[in-house]
């Protein structure tokens, strides 16, 4: 049996000395055992006086003696400091524990003895494992276990009595001889003070407990916003997990009064696979919402957790490479901040955030990287402005406005709309959620086009793509209601939306420098739309367009430039020109049952090739397709007229324009025929097409048509308006019986043109 004090090994690192405890030290463990810290972790009798500091020595030979506790008397700068010890609990396991005079704390001593006493623990005495308890709390006492290598395991609820009797529940942990080092395991993480734009991250402190319960906020973060009732638990909790090196968490307080405004955390640090990561998470008091604040503090928490652990400068940071976050998809407040942040989402997952009152909700998921380009890649929300214009209303939607919504897509609507763009009252909350999350990621701008008056909605019009082309183009998409279509209510709101687009920032506007649209060929009131708002169609192209009817037709593109010269692009009506034997007049809506009927002739229906089936709903797409003036696409067609009159005689053009040179083309239904209204109305149009722009012509130089072999009176007609047949194309003519024939060739040059 060892004999004490002959057997206390003494052990050294040449700054602490641990050495067996003498009568000398009396003195100073009174001391010691009187200090107000001490008493607050250790059972010890009170008062306490030299009798009781030499009956803890009796017992300290007593324990060496029967190999039931080995102690030692720690010597610092030749004094006696504090005492430390190992006591049995197996075989292969003794127990630490330690105490320190006031007067060496905070200079390193216990952290140097305990690592001699672990090593001749592991050295000498062969033992496996050393174990550590601690009153939850004691943060010195947790803070050498720790520097010397130990692994907090855990928390017994209720098993230890304090300094003043009470139970008190106990850290416990331990220290293996296998790969031990005497160094810290994992980081200790402290909440490092951030400041900027008014605001200071700084530790949670004792007496930060805010009475400002927030249900909101406490329904999307869950456990992250104590109520007062559960501060100190909630601090003491996280102040435990910066310890186990699994997370920061910052108080944000505003820097003039150090008052607690909200929080913000960086955690999942301890995870070996994913080390460099971090999740961000984050909360504010209600009235410190509206200002900024949260955009601010992650801002900051950001630039620390990518600074190095400790670069040259010796700015302390997390040095993380990956931040990440997550949202409930209900909390547009929190995707705002995150991309605002810069942070970029890359994922939902459906039904993972678990309530006790709800059903499971859907969450985003985001990252930022350290190497991204966070200025590049910051979105704020866009912003809807309120339009008033021409007895409309352009504004956000609203929730209620889905009383005015169809039940079920109109038959218009399913031809030319896609089905994406469908909305219906079933459909409307699915459809507004998502124009809100494209609104708030600076995707879209959407309105609710609105009558003035009742503010009732009369369809939709949005701008979206915005900056996925370029940086300033957005494309320009809209709906109406069925009882809204033909009243010019989609004229006003475009008028309005590309003003909005084109207007600089700083006005108030998007500042976008082009607009651009795509439409079905077909969809002649859209293509009408934008041609009426200086768009320009800029091509075509085939089965590219899918409608909600499934049926997949050609497309139409459409593009406007901030620099264009958009009055002169407008699509117009052409002039009415009016002769002494004929008068020309543009397409009217109403025109479409004549042209059918026009159609169905035969002797129209021989020269024209018009397929005979659905001639309604052709001529009412003939008639819309050709009321304007578009010289790229058809050119410009008058209704042929007596003179003075508004009847429908027939219908002339000018089209494929290029080059100062057009064709004309003509037809008349069979009750105008031989009154010489095909002459007058050839005549009319040459006179216009080669009268100079100057004077409001076409400034043409050449005019030239084509008729079929056979049609004498067409023939006659080009003749007598001194247009002279230069040519014959081959079989070039398809007639309506089928057959194929050769197109003779006119052309007519403007006066003064050789």
């Amino acid at each position: 049996m060892p004999t004490f004090p002959d057997d206390v090994p003494e052990l050294t690192d040449g700054r602490v000395t641990l050495r067996a405890h003498r009568d000398s030290d009396v003195p100073r463990i009174v001391e010691n055992c009187r200090d107000g810290e001490t008493r607050r972790w250790l059972t010890l009798p009170q008062p306490y006086d030299e009798a009781d500091a030499r009956e803890f020595l009796a017992k300290i030979r007593s324990r060496w003696e029967d190999d039931a506790a080995h102690y030692w008397a720690i010597e610092f700068g030749g004094v006696y400091v504090g005492t430390i010890n190992l006591h049995r609990r197996s075989p292969a396991s003794r127990e630490l524990g330690y105490n320190l005079h006031p007067d060496a704390r905070g200079k390193g001593v216990m952290t140097g003895a305990t690592r001699l006493v672990l090593r001749h623990a592991f050295d000498d005495l062969g033992l496996r494992t050393v174990t550590w308890q601690a009153a939850r709390g004691n943060w010195g006492s947790r803070r050498i276990a720790w520097a010397t290598g130990f692994t907090v395991d855990g928390t017994w609820p209720d098993q230890g009595i304090d300094g003043p009797g009470l139970p008190e529940d106990r850290w416990i942990g331990h220290a293996s001889a296998r790969g031990w080092t005497g160094r810290p395991g994992h980081p200790w993480w402290e909440p490092a003070v951030l400041e900027g734009s008014g605001l200071r991250l700084r530790p949670w402190r004792d007496d930060d407990i805010v009475y400002e319960r927030d249900e909101l906020s406490r329904s999307m973060v869950t456990d992250m916003q104590p109520a007062p009732a559960d501060y100190s638990e909630w601090l003491l909790r996280r102040r435990e997990r910066m310890a186990d090196g699994e997370g920061v968490f910052w108080c944000i307080a505003e820097k003039a009064t150090d008052k607690p405004l909200g929080y913000v955390q960086v955690r999942h640090l301890d995870i070996d696979f994913t080390l460099g990561n971090g999740e961000l998470g984050y909360w504010l008091y209600p009235h410190a919402r509206g200002r900024g604040v949260m955009s601010t503090a992650v801002d900051l928490v950001r630039q620390h957790a990518f600074a190095p652990r400790a670069d040259l400068a010796g700015t302390h940071g997390l040095g993380l490479h990956r931040l990440q976050a997550g949202s409930d998809l209900a909390n547009t407040a929190s995707a705002r901040v995150l991309r605002r942040s810069g942070f970029q989402c890359w994922g939902t997952e459906r039904s993972v955030i678990a309530r006790d009152d709800r059903e499971p909700s859907d969450a985003l998921n985001w990252e930022l990287l350290a190497t991204d380009d966070v200025d590049a890649q910051r979105v704020s929300p866009n912003i809807v402005p309120i339009i008033d214009r021409d007895g409309i209303r352009l504004r956000p939607w609203r929730d209620d406005d889905v009383s005015y919504l169809p039940d079920e897509v109109d038959e218009v609507a399913k031809r030319y709309m896609p089905l994406a763009a469908q909305v219906t009252k079933t459909s409307f909350a699915g459809w507004i959620a998502r124009q809100r999350g494209f609104i708030d990621q600076g995707y879209v701008v959407s309105w609710c086009v609105a009558d003035a008056t009742t503010d009732a909605p009369l369809g939709n019009i949005a701008i979206f793509n915005i900056g996925d082309r370029t940086a300033t183009s957005g494309e320009v998409g809209y709906w109406l209601l069925p009882a809204a279509r033909g009243q010019g209510v989609l004229a006003s709101a475009l008028e309005a939306v590309v003003t909005h687009a084109f207007s600089p920032a700083e006005a108030g506007g998007l500042g976008l420098t082009r607009l651009f649209a795509e439409t079905d060929l077909d969809n002649h009131a859209s293509r009408s739309l934008l041609r009426g708002a200086g768009f320009r169609q800029w091509g075509q192209d085939r089965q590219a367009y899918t409608a909600a009817d499934g049926r997949i037709t050609d497309g139409a593109y459409f593009e406007l430039l901030v620099t264009d010269a958009r009055e002169t692009q407008r699509s117009v009506l052409p002039p009415v020109l009016d002769f002494p034997d004929v008068r020309l007049r543009p397409l009217r809506r109403g025109d479409a049952a004549a042209v059918a009927r026009t159609w169905a002739e035969p002797q129209v229906r021989r020269w024209l090739s018009i397929p005979q089936d659905d001639l309604e709903q052709r001529a009412e797409d003939h008639v819309a397709r050709n009321r304007h003036v578009d010289i790229t696409a058809h050119g410009s067609w008058w209704v042929i007229c007596g003179s003075g009159e508004g009847d429908f005689a027939g219908m002339i053009g000018l089209q494929n324009f290029a080059d100062g040179n057009a064709e004309a083309g003509y037809w008349l239904s069979a009750g105008a025929r031989g009154q010489g209204l095909a002459t007058h109305a050839l005549d009319a149009v040459c006179s216009y097409a080669f009268m100079p722009a100057a004077k409001g012509g076409l400034g043409l130089r050449r005019l030239r048509l084509g008729v079929a072999v056979g049609n004498d009176a067409s023939v006659a007609v080009a003749k007598r308006c001194d247009f002279e047949q230069i040519g014959r194309a081959r079989s070039a003519e398809l007639l309506g019986d089928g057959s194929v024939v050769d197109l003779l060739l006119f052309d007519r040059l403007a006066p003064g043109v050789h």
